[in-house]
């Protein structure tokens, strides 16, 4: 398992496109830190680490859905597994992987905020919080991952799988919005995972209880539910897939 955690890890950070991704995230928390200095919003900047939330999830789904399909395309599913590595082992030597890049990524948004607070924000009332939209982000984003890599398995398409992992993450709020109406009507509809999708927003912001209809540890473990579910059935999924 350490072997192959290491091979996964060496592999993605000898990658030219994860050394010029953290560059680009770096500055472009630089860059917002800047415009919201100008133009007011210093309590949002600074409380969702820097407006860059949805698209360190959108980096984590992409990277997500490609891990496993790379390996089933080119074939080197087949030579980890005559390695007697098992299926369980190559599957958690990449979610492992993949929370690392996450965490790795939520630093480098802080890193950049820190450095905005001392060249844009100097002397200024600034509140900074980072360990509230840290969880808020893992909330939002790995239920929709965990959706995402089974439907890679099952499906054995990044692409459809990408796709609906997308439109979860970045239709959110139209979804949530939906899910407020049909709540209305039935009640048993706040239980379902499309309601879960405001659990990160909820755990920052607890009145939008009143468009979930859930308190905040009801959606917080409803999320983690379904994430322990959706995540459960893709590595039986994995384990059970011909290679």
């Amino acid at each position: 398992m350490n072997n192959l955690l290491k091979q996964e890890i060496y592999k993605l950070a000898l990658k030219k496109s994860t050394k010029w991704l953290f560059g680009i995230l770096f500055l472009l928390v630089i860059i917002l830190g800047n415009v919201f200095s100008r133009f007011g919003g210093t309590n949002e900047y600074f409380g969702s680490y820097g407006f860059v939330g949805m698209l360190i999830s959108i980096i984590i789904l992409v990277n997500a859905s490609a891990s496993l399909m790379t390996e089933w395309n080119t074939g080197s599913i087949k030579i980890l597994l005559s390695r007697q590595y098992s299926r369980i082992t190559v599957f958690f030597s990449k979610l492992i992987t993949l929370v690392l890049m996450h965490l790795a990524l939520l630093f480098t948004a802080f890193v950049g905020m820190m450095l905005s607070r001392v060249i844009f924000f100097a002397g200024k009332s600034v509140k900074i919080s980072w360990f509230e939209p840290v969880i808020a982000n893992l909330l939002t984003t790995w239920m929709v991952v965990a959706i995402t890599i089974l439907l890679v398995v099952l499906l054995r398409s990044s692409a459809v799988a990408l796709t609906i992992g997308m439109i979860l993450t970045v239709g959110g709020s139209l979804i949530s919005g939906l899910m407020t109406t049909l709540i209305a009507h039935f009640t048993f509809v706040k239980w379902l995972p499309t309601n879960m999708l405001m659990a990160g927003q909820e755990y920052r912001q607890p009145l939008l209880h009143s468009m979930t209809s859930l308190s905040v540890p009801e959606i917080v473990g409803g999320n983690l539910i379904y994430l322990v579910i959706f995540m459960g059935l893709a590595i039986w999924s994995f384990n059970k897939q011909n290679v």
